[in-house]
């Protein structure tokens, strides 16, 4: 921590170097003890440390800043100053948060956890709040799963105590973080308590659409299809939200995972429900689940495909022998009516020549007349034409003898 050469400043910078040495000299001396000082002056040493480190700070001394912020601190805690220790040990924070050095912004963390305790103590709990959120900013790039736990640690103080408003913010930090970690039960677990949260602060019921496909969204990369359905049927319950557009993905997307039907997921994808209120952790893991889904699943499809297929051919087998017994039957049906027609017929035959020949014998026909009987008659007719001829002609004398 020591001081960097004066030809690494400016004037400027130079001058806040001078007047931090002077405020960090006053403080020294005010923590001396003597036979007439026996016990030291933590109450006005605390804020001379505190304007040596605002000096050093404007004079680009960041490593003696910090320094003389934890001096502050230190003896605003023996002051009994706790609100004074907390906003010191965040000024060193800030500086430290910047660094480039992990091992310094791992302090940097340690310092706003510190601070939000202290704020906590006090009942100050916006500011513990915002320690906490600038605590778990730091931890998110070296230790997520460090961050999570902060910030689950800091909902559950706040909503021991009925802060729960204060925490509304953090549960969206919280969930990303956890899903960033792959930790998605944790992330499921929060989305709950978010719903409940919402809903108990009077936040309108709109607001928690989106926390209910979100939670359907975890629940599918975790692959619990049964409390999937049972989260969807219970979310129907909400104002709402089952004409809502996020409803409509998380019904498809209930669906699709129980027919493990890829294609229906992907194209939930495209619904405008999945553009409305989610946290883009949330739509990117929506987005790249389903192509990851489809690979761990191909040899089961295929082998479901192959089953199908078999299946098709068999009922089509069936099919084609149901219709050629189909057509058997009704050329069988066909061949006994043409063989009934046709002993009809037979029947009908016989017994019209029965009754004929009964006809005959009832009513027999007069013998037709011989020729030689026709020729005899015409030779007497001609008998009797010469008789007549021979017989002498009347006259009238033959009336007087009558």
């Amino acid at each position: 921590m020591a001081s960097l050469t004066t030809a690494d400043h400016t004037d400027r910078e130079l001058k806040y170097i001078k007047e931090a040495e002077q405020h960090l000299k006053e403080a020294k001396a005010r923590l001396k003890t003597s036979f007439t000082k026996w016990k030291a002056d933590y109450l006005m040493a605390g804020p001379a440390f505190a304007k040596a480190g605002n000096s050093y700070r404007l004079g680009k001394e960041p490593k003696l800043a910090v320094d003389a912020y934890l001096h502050a601190a230190t003896c605003g805690e023996k002051a009994g100053q706790i609100y004074e220790t907390g906003k010191y040990r965040d000024l060193a924070a800030q500086i430290l948060s910047k660094s480039k050095d992990q091992n310094d912004r791992v302090q940097a963390a340690d310092l706003y956890a510190e601070t939000m305790t202290i704020f906590m103590g006090m009942e100050d709990f916006m500011g513990g709040a915002a320690a906490c959120k600038k605590a778990v900013a730091i931890w998110s790039k070296i230790d997520p799963a460090k961050a999570v736990t902060m910030n689950r640690e800091m909902i559950d103080q706040l909503e021991s105590v009925d802060r729960g408003t204060y925490a509304l913010e953090m549960y969206r930090e919280t969930i990303t973080l956890a899903c960033k970690c792959e930790r998605w039960a944790m992330a499921q677990n929060m989305i709950k308590k978010a719903i409940v949260g919402f809903i108990e602060a009077g936040r309108p019921p709109r607001s928690v659409h989106g926390w209910h496909l979100s939670e359907i969204i975890l629940l599918a990369k975790i692959g619990d299809v049964v409390a999937l359905d049972e989260t969807f049927l219970e979310s129907l319950s909400t104002q709402g939200y089952a004409q809502s557009d996020e409803c409509e993905v998380a019904e498809e997307i209930n669906r699709g995972m129980k027919d493990r039907d890829h294609e229906r997921l992907s194209k939930a994808m495209e619904l405008r429900g999945m553009k409305n209120s989610l946290l883009p952790v949330i739509v990117n893991l929506a987005k790249s689940m389903w192509p990851k889904l489809a690979v761990e699943d191909d040899e089961e499809n295929t082998k479901q495909k192959q089953k199908q297929k078999q299946q098709q051919q068999r009922q089509q087998q069936r099919q084609q022998q149901q219709q050629q017994q189909e057509q058997q039957r009704q050329q069988q049906q066909k061949k006994q009516a043409q063989q009934n027609q046709a002993t009809a017929a037979t029947a009908a035959s016989a017994s019209s020549g029965e009754m004929k020949e009964t006809k005959e014998t009832k009513d027999p026909a007069v013998p037709a007349a011989s020729a030689d009987g026709l020729d005899s008659m015409d030779d007497l007719m001609e008998g009797l034409e010469d008789l007549v001829e021979g017989l002498p002609e009347a006259n009238e004398d033959d009336d007087d003898l009558l």
